[in-house]
């Protein structure tokens, strides 16, 4: 079907308008997408290879993977298929010029421009290595720059084409069974010419041949005829830069060489690790003027500033949040954007500067990257928003409840709303679908996707929802709280691995059936270390340890062996790669720290605020800033009890100590040493219990059945049990000595209280609701002056002491060591009536009652901020959310 001699006709939904461009697999045209009234670029393969059943098979396959690639420089593939009898692939319409038609007649680019160029292009390419696709055809003609204006002050954005005409890295042929040739010769790796299976070494091979063309303005091995560049490929020396420029830096020599090797594992470990090299040679950055030519001189400065492009887009969104505009676009360095509370930041990955900052407000957390946009979860406004990394535009799309994680897969944004135990897909459209899913409890969570499906885990399950159908598929009691992430397989074969880390110091691998496989644990001196987020980059698992000021980086597939200790990163909490480096957060620090994949070399830089969540979207590394003041960075109001009202949360009522129900509708309270239920408005109350005195702060089971609450007696007080409808009630502890502040775990099997011997300091202990000792005595958690806190995921408890310092302590489980978060000011030993604290729904802040003086302060014990509006307040608890 010849479809150049039939303009207007049309293809699979596709009018035809004119011709582009004409190459060896087919011909490109300018068509509409008659449905979405679009431009694109459509390529129909030449019908010699759409006859080739091994290549139509493999450019289906590869298509649909080139397809779901999300990177700023990769030219989005819209649609690939077959309409009678014809190959076809729709990409983006880009308006601008090739990088080939740029470097015709020139003598080169300077290295200001052709570093950026080559670190875009590299980027992209190991974004599509890490998901198993070879381009192999990095050519400058299938490097595509898009100029956003007419005048030279506008600038460039720098594209790589022509991905869904690449090979698998498990495709065993370089040819067609006709025997032509799927690249370009002046660009082939040696090994590729000799007939061995493409590799992403053979992508760097020809973006190091394309390098040296940008820097000589010609290409390695230009000799007369096909046969005698491939001969040079394989057996001639690499070229070197400075016998053509020796204006030139001679490291380029050496980074050249490198990258164009003969032999695969002699050149650098990956495409990013190249383009660092070749960046690293061109610094520090020397004006050096192209050669005066008629129409090309401001065309090839302007491409000496593609380091200053990003520069340029940054200080649109900078300008959008009041920050001033640089004076010059060609600026050596980005300007310093102030970094506020309720924002997210955005840093240059080379330079570590912050280009932008975009307040929005709320109480932004997780952040995710997909579709070019940078997603945030807003627990405070109970929203996820969409922003444009480009213009800064944002749009809130309400998830009506907390979102508590985070992830992109699927073509769709996955929320987990831990608190109600629901899971919030947005579709591209921006619509919301709510759905439950079988989790055992509420908690903060972790959540991961791939192209298949979506894994929530809250304490000790995991849940795996197909994205087809929505509905769960697979279920695990495991633990994997804390962390989870969904590893691609290797190549077009294999099915996904998950991958998860627990809240103390294991990881465990599972297959995609969710059974566990392997698991591996890491600890430094003895001391368990406390993983936390996990994320996967270069074949590796990349795991934060708080407690430890440490990375870990696994090998998944030996087994989590072959494993690596960063150091020296001070209270790692969030993690993401993606630009080149592996990038980590510090809450409590405000520090962003950069690692580079390679040689594990670390660079940080320190932001104003507490930050949350961080990811890589728009070619920058993005970091939400929260108010460095917890108070302030409270995502819910709690109620309270002051002078024996209860205030807050829709109602007024009359008691001392109160909770929540799980569902929010209800709360029990104790009042005239009985317990009370009442509506959350304040009415239909009811007694529960008779007889004996009930007093200290009821606690309500997770599933809403049970109410744990402290009886006294004349031989000491007991921590009781009684249902929800007021039957059944019996002690669970024998009632030798004091039992006070019942907390209920968040899964629901076990209460911890405070419980002393005459003349004994207040140790913690926990019991299961059964009246059977379940991990007993903690030895080291003593002096306590107030009831436990259990943290919403179940990993640690919370509570007052006066052990080493009258404040706030923190144990974490199967640690037997407590650590102290916090020292309230001015407070010394507290009596147990007079002691409350809450733990927020999102896990990130506690609210401490204490003295008659109540405080805001972060779980990692920054912040500390005083609650004037809470004083004088004597219990404390948030409302959970209604369904």
């Amino acid at each position: 079907m010849d479809l150049g001699t039939r303009l207007g006709s049309r293809l699979a939904g596709y009018r035809i308008e004119r011709m582009l461009g004409r190459g060896g697999m087919g011909v490109v045209y300018l068509a509409e997408q008659e449905r979405l009234h679009r431009p694109v670029a459509l390529k129909v393969i030449t019908p010699e290879l759409a006859d080739d059943s091994r290549f139509r098979r493999r450019f289906l396959r590869e298509s649909e993977i080139a397809a779901s690639i999300d990177h700023p420089h990769v030219i989005p593939v819209y649609d690939a298929g077959e309409s009678d009898g014809v190959l076809y692939l729709a990409m983006r319409y880009v308006e601008g010029t090739d990088l080939a038609s740029i470097l015709r007649g020139s003598d080169g680019i300077p290295p200001a421009g052709s570093a950026p160029l080559i670190s875009h292009i590299a980027a992209a390419l190991d974004c599509a290595h890490s998901r198993g696709l070879i381009h192999r055809d990095v050519k400058p003609g299938n490097v595509l720059v898009s100029h956003s204006g007419d005048d030279d002050q506008s600038t460039d954005h720098v594209y790589l084409s022509d991905f869904g005409l690449g090979t698998s890295a498990t495709s065993l042929r370089t040819v067609t069974s006709t025997g032509q040739v799927l690249g370009s010769i002046e660009y082939l790796a040696p090994e590729v010419i000799s007939g061995e299976p493409a590799s992403a070494a053979a992508d760097q091979y020809a973006l190091a041949c394309l390098a040296y063309q940008c820097l000589t303005g010609q290409v390695p091995y230009p000799r007369e005829n096909g046969m005698a560049v491939l001969w040079a490929h394989v057996h001639e020396p690499v070229p070197r830069v400075s016998a053509l420029r020796p204006d030139l830096d001679p490291a380029f020599d050496d980074v050249i060489a490198r990258g164009m090797a003969k032999a695969p594992e002699d050149r650098y470990d990956s495409c990013g690790a190249f383009a660092r090299a070749f960046v690293d040679a061109a610094q520090p950055p020397a004006v050096v003027h192209a050669p005066s030519r008629p129409r090309r001189s401001s065309r090839l400065l302007l491409l000496a500033g593609l380091a200053a492009a990003a520069i340029a887009v940054a200080v649109v969104i900078a300008t959008r949040s009041g920050s001033s505009t640089p004076s010059a676009v060609h600026s050596p360095a980005p300007p310093r954007v102030h970094v506020a509370a309720q924002s997210v930041a955005a840093l240059d990955p080379a330079t570590m500067s912050t280009i932008a900052d975009i307040h929005v407000g709320g109480m932004p957390a997780q952040l995710a990257s997909g579709a070019g946009k940078l997603w945030i979860a807003d627990s405070r406004r109970r929203a996820v928003l969409s922003l444009d990394p480009a213009s800064g535009h944002t749009h809130t799309i309400s998830t009506r409840f907390p979102p508590t994680a985070l992830t992109f897969g699927g073509g769709r944004v996955w929320a987990l709303l831990g608190g109600v135990r629901k899971i919030a897909l947005i579709s591209p459209n921006r619509r919301v679908h709510v759905a439950h899913v079988p989790l055992c409890c509420q908690g903060t969570g972790a959540i991961a996707a791939d192209k298949a499906h979506v894994w929530a885990a809250i304490e000790d399950t995991t849940v795996r929802v197909a994205i087809r159908s929505g509905r769960a598929d697979g279920f695990a009691h495991d633990t994997g709280s804390i962390g989870l992430v969904a590893v691609p397989p290797a190549g077009a074969a294999g099915r996904t691995v998950l991958w998860d880390s627990d809240g103390h110091a294991t990881v465990w691998r599972r297959t995609s059936g969710l059974k566990v496989t392997a698991t591996k644990t890491v600890a430094n001196g003895g001391a368990d270390g406390r993983a936390g987020a996990l994320t996967f980059y270069r074949g590796h698992i990349w795991v934060v340890a708080t407690a430890l000021n440490q990375v870990w980086r696994f090998a998944p597939r030996q087994g989590g062996g072959g494993n690596r200790v960063i150091q020296g990163i001070d209270a790692p909490t969030a993690i993401a790669a993606g630009a080149g480096y592996v990038w980590v957060a510090s809450a409590s620090r405000g520090t962003v720290t950069r690692i580079d994949p390679d040689t594990l070399a670390v660079r940080m830089v320190r932001l104003s605020g507490h930050l949350g969540g961080i990811a890589v979207a728009g070619g920058r590394v993005w970091v939400a800033v929260q108010p460095t003041d917890a108070a302030k960075g409270m995502s819910q109001q709690p109620a309270y009890s002051n002078d024996g009202q209860i205030i807050g949360g829709g109602n007024v009522e009359r008691g001392d100590a109160f909770g929540w129900a799980p569902d929010g509708t209800r709360l029990v309270y104790a009042r005239g040493g009985h317990l009370w239920m009442a509506r959350a408005d304040g009415i239909a109350r009811r007694q529960l219990t008779s007889g004996p005195e009930a007093d200290s702060a009821p606690a309500w089971s997770p599933n809403g059945a049970w109410i744990a609450f402290v009886r006294s007696g004349t031989s000491g007080s007991q921590i009781w049990t009684v249902r929800s409808d007021g039957s059944d009630a019996h002690p669970v502890t024998p009632g030798l000595g004091e039992d006070l502040g019942p907390a209920w775990s968040p899964d629901g099997a076990t209460i911890a209280y405070s419980h002393a011997l005459s003349g004994e300091a207040p140790r913690l202990w926990v019991v299961h609701d059964t009246g059977t000792v379940g991990v007993g005595a903690h030895p080291e958690a003593s002096h306590l002056a107030g009831p436990p806190a259990w943290s919403p995921d179940g990993t640690e408890l919370a509570y007052w002491s006066t052990y080493q310092g009258s404040g706030v302590y923190l144990l974490r489980l199967h640690q037997s060591v407590p650590a102290m978060v916090v020292n309230i000011p001015g407070s010394e030993s507290q009596q147990a009536a007079d002691t409350r604290i809450a733990w927020s729904p999102d896990g990130r802040t506690l609210i401490v009652v204490a003295d008659g003086r109540a405080w805001a302060v972060y779980a990692d014990g920054s912040g500390l901020s005083p609650l004037p509006a809470l004083d004088g307040a004597t219990s404390v608890a948030y409302r959970p959310a209604t369904p």
